[in-house]
């Protein structure tokens, strides 16, 4: 485990105390091993499951169930991972995001999450019925996100933050993520702007798979939601786009 963890965090120039530090975290969080799995290759020679500004994400073996371990980089901005766990922590109440399973200050585990980022999908699958129950998904999680108060913060940029595994729909990465504490708009009209409005060829084909000629409709219900986020006015939505 050791061997995985120093290769992968010496990418990003840590100290040997930090390594050390992260290493005895992984071990009181319970973690039994890192894996050696991914698409990216740091220039160290290991394969990761992802990288971000601030974080390295790593598969795992926890508890006999392999995870994603996401763990805070040397060089990042903020000084923990603390308040995305308690944002991902707030999400899964509402049935939304990896399921969180345990975290530190500087590491988190977290349900393992394999797919395509949404707009891929999209752009990629014949069936137009699956795209149909993929967007009907997407948009029921933001609402539900909407209904707790938890503003996601970068659903702008589905193709980063939404990700279809199988025939499942998840909202990931919660690091920008606010609670308000209230019922809110922000989610489902980020999304719905960026997949069926905007002028990604992802949007572009949704239009045409859900035969939309005139988005001023569908703004003009996003503009009611606004007013009011309610689950009425989410089934007109769904209604309206025929999903």
């Amino acid at each position: 485990m050791y061997k995985i963890l120093e290769k992968t965090l010496k990418a990003f120039n840590a100290s040997d105390k930090y390594i050390g530090d992260i290493a005895r975290e992984l071990e009181k969080l319970g973690v039994e091993d890192l894996i050696e799995d991914g698409r990216i290759m740091l220039h160290t020679g290991v394969k990761v499951l992802g990288k971000g500004q601030n974080s390295v994400v790593i598969t795992c073996r926890y508890r006999g169930r392999i995870c994603a371990c996401k763990i805070l980089r040397p060089d990042a901005s903020r000084p923990d991972l603390i308040h995305e766990a308690e944002m991902l922590k707030i999400a899964n109440k509402a049935h939304v995001g990896p399921i969180l399973y345990t975290y530190s200050r500087r590491v988190i585990i977290m349900e393992l999450i394999k797919g395509i980022s949404v707009e891929r999908f999209i752009e990629a699958e014949d069936n137009v019925e699956k795209v149909r129950k993929v967007i009907r998904d997407a948009f029921l999680q933001a609402h539900r996100l909407d209904m707790i108060g938890l503003e996601h913060g970068e659903l702008t940029r589905p193709e980063e933050h939404i990700v279809v595994s199988g025939d499942r729909v998840y909202i990931i990465d919660f690091e920008s993520s606010k609670y308000r504490g209230r019922k809110i708009s922000k989610n489902l009209t980020q999304i719905v702007n960026a997949l069926v409005i905007g002028g990604s060829r992802a949007a572009s084909r949704v239009r045409s798979i859900l035969n939309i000629y005139d988005t001023r409709s569908v703004i003009a219900l996003l503009r009611e939601y606004k007013r009011e986020p309610s689950g009425e006015i989410v089934n007109k939505v769904l209604e309206l786009l025929n999903v």
